[in-house]
Order: structure tokens, then C-alpha cells, then sequence
């Protein structure tokens, strides 16, 4: 077998390609894991940063109106969609801080969200001066190495189509594998949701407040709701927060029922 890869058959160096592809993600994966492993997770977390590292920016959203209807600072609609009787006077410091340019005594739900944009920015740029979210710098390092990675696998198979179409051969699979490399790599560019550091984070924030994610009590609602989601709100006034999905309790509430009647009309 010739020393050059470029001078291999085409079975040979497919097999050639698919490996060095192959160790490349995995190489790029375990960056991607690791981004943040190296900083320290004993930091206090308020409950807006804690959900918008266990749910995004939509969890950071609801436990913010949480916390201001907990505060009877407003008054949600009994579907959930539209907020009165909002008083600024009665939302506490985090809460200020975050919607410090709010005017209104009524709106949507949605427009609330709208009013605090600028605080999930706030909330973002704490959790990455905390090492929690991935910075700027991060993603260009990370970034870079991943494109150094993935340098010789793709130049290596770009050159191979090449000169299997200079010789008038097949390359129609290894066309394809290179198209889904480099779709790959761009979606490795993204910035990772979750880190090393963030899942530590959690991990450490659930365990500690294990006993109040399992049965909150009081103000420990908001910080259960910012770890666990919805779940803890099932039963509560505060349950039209997040609302359900469509179809989701009517159908299988008639099923039981149904199946309720047929069990007992087979018992008799």
C-alpha cells in the first residue's frame, strides 16, 4: 500500500477518513464537556441565576414573575396570560434591580417578560464573570483549537475528491461524509448550554436544597421552582405560571373515568 493516504483506494482511505473524523468530535466533544471545569462552585447564586442555569432564559423569566407575584406585587389572570394590579412599590431589591426602567400597572404576560430583557442580560454577564456561562474568550479559544482539530481530517478529504475527480472516480460517499463534518463543526461552534462548571453547580445547589425541592415552604418556592420547574407548582395559586400543554389533563381525565366505569361495569 502506497505511504500517501491521496494514493489509497477508495475503501482504504474511507476507512482512514471516518477514523480521524471520528476522533476529531471526540476530541472536540471533551472541549466542549469541559469548558469552565476549572472554576470553584461554591459561589451564592441568587434564584433568577440558578434558573437561568437549570431552564434558560424562559425558567430565569418565570421565576422572576414568581418571586414578584409570591411578593403580592401583582395579580395573574386565571389562565395565566395577562398581569393587574402591578405595584412597583412592592417588589423587592432583586426584583428592582433587574426591572428598573418598568412602567405599567396592567399588561400581557409576554410584554412583563419583554420589560426585563436588559436583566436577563444582567444575569447573563454574572453568570459568566462567575465562570458558570462560557465567555467570549472561552469560545475563542475553544473555537480555535476545534478548527485545528479538524484541520487535517477535512484538508485530507478535500484532497482526496480532488483527485478522485481529476481521475473521473467515485467520491460521492466521501462528498457526503466531508458535508457532514463540516455541519458538525459548525454546530460544535455554538456556545455550549451546558458545562462542566454549570452542571457541578446544580448538582451542588440540589443537593443542598434537596428538602425544599421536594416539599417548599414559603419564600423556599421560588428557589425550589428556579431548580426543579413546574413540578413544584402543581397545586399552588401560582400553577397558571407555566401553562400546560395543549390537550394535556381533559383527555386523560376522561380515560380514567372511562375505564373507571368499564372496570366496574366487567366487576358486576
Amino acid at each position: 500500500m502506497p505511504l500517501n493516504p491521496l494514493d489509497w483506494t477508495g475503501g482504504y482511505f474511507l476507512i482512514l477518513f471516518a477514523a480521524l473524523i471520528s476522533v476529531s468530535f471526540l476530541i472536540a466533544f471533551y472541549l466542549r464537556f469541559n469548558i469552565g471545569s476549572n472554576i470553584a462552585i461554591n459561589q451564592k447564586l441568587s434564584p433568577f441565576e440558578i434558573a437561568f442555569l437549570s431552564g434558560g432564559e424562559k425558567r430565569a423569566q418565570e421565576t422572576i414573575l414568581l418571586k414578584v407575584l409570591a411578593s403580592d406585587a401583582a395579580k395573574l389572570s386565571d389562565d395565566g396570560k395577562a398581569l393587574s394590579r402591578i405595584n412597583t412599590s412592592r417588589f423587592s431589591s432583586d426584583i428592582a434591580g433587574l426591572l428598573y426602567n418598568f412602567r405599567g400597572t396592567a399588561m400581557s404576560k409576554e410584554a412583563f417578560y419583554a420589560e426585563f430583557d436588559g436583566g436577563l442580560e444582567h444575569i447573563k454577564r454574572s453568570l459568566v464573570q462567575k465562570g458558570l456561562l462560557p465567555s467570549s474568550d472561552d469560545m475563542t479559544q475553544y473555537k480555535s483549537i476545534v478548527a485545528l482539530v479538524f484541520c487535517l481530517p477535512l484538508m485530507l478529504g478535500g484532497l482526496k475528491i480532488f483527485v478522485g475527480l481529476e481521475l473521473h472516480k467515485p467520491v460521492e460517499i466521501l462528498t457526503l461524509l466531508m458535508i457532514g463534518s463540516v455541519i458538525g463543526v459548525f454546530a460544535l461552534f455554538t456556545t455550549p448550554y451546558s458545562t462542566q462548571s454549570r452542571r457541578e453547580t446544580l448538582f451542588k445547589n440540589s443537593t443542598l436544597h434537596s428538602r425544599a425541592m421536594r416539599a417548599p415552604v414559603g419564600s423556599e418556592l421560588v428557589l425550589a421552582f428556579a431548580l426543579a420547574g413546574p413540578v413544584v407548582l402543581q397545586g399552588t395559586a401560582y400553577a397558571a405560571i407555566v401553562p400546560k400543554p395543549q390537550g394535556d389533563g381533559g383527555s386523560s381525565a376522561d380515560g380514567g373515568s372511562g375505564c373507571g366505569s368499564g372496570c366496574g361495569g366487567c366487576g358486576s
